[in-house]
């Protein structure tokens, strides 16, 4: 009976495994155990790349630009956005400093706010109480016209 990288197949039966979980593990080898999650981290680097390229490019940022900020040569970087390269989590927080969403870089969910939504906001308050009301009257209006906009609304902005 063969071993898998770090388990031991009495594991699988005490964690709740059903036997033919356990035995299509335990014929897994460490190759295959690596190739499936290569597989999975190429295809996530590729999506973080592309996010950190749709980022830079929001901020309007050269490639040349922010590998100097992040101190890497600029092939380096490059591959970061091509996906073949991980940025790490330590180079998070000097993008981040540069106006990146780092979060969605990294999950693909918005954290910051996009220019639109700063105006909004902007304009929000510097409404007077009465605008403020007249605001809150018309998402009421539109929720009772489209009951699930409060919570998209809500799911959106949490």
């Amino acid at each position: 009976m063969g071993r898998i990288h770090g388990f031991r197949p009495i594991s699988f039966f005490r964690s709740g495994f059903r036997a033919s979980s356990a035995l299509i593990l335990k014929e897994a080898t460490p190759t295959t155990i690596r190739t499936n999650m290569a597989t999975t981290s190429t295809k996530q680097r590729q999506d973080m790349g592309a996010r950190l390229r749709l980022e830079r490019e929001r901020l309007g940022y050269e490639p040349r630009q922010i590998a100097q900020l992040l101190g890497v040569p600029l092939d380096v970087y490059e591959r970061f956005e091509k996906g073949e390269a991980d940025p790490g989590i330590y180079r998070m927080p000097r993008l981040a400093a540069c106006g990146f969403d780092v979060l969605y870089v990294i999950t693909e969910e918005r954290h910051l706010a996009v220019e639109e939504e700063s105006e909004l906001l902007n304009r929000f308050r510097e409404l007077s109480q009465r605008g403020r009301a007249s605001i809150f009257t018309t998402l009421d209006a539109l929720e009772r016209l489209a009951p699930n906009l409060r919570r998209e609304l809500r799911k959106r902005f949490r």
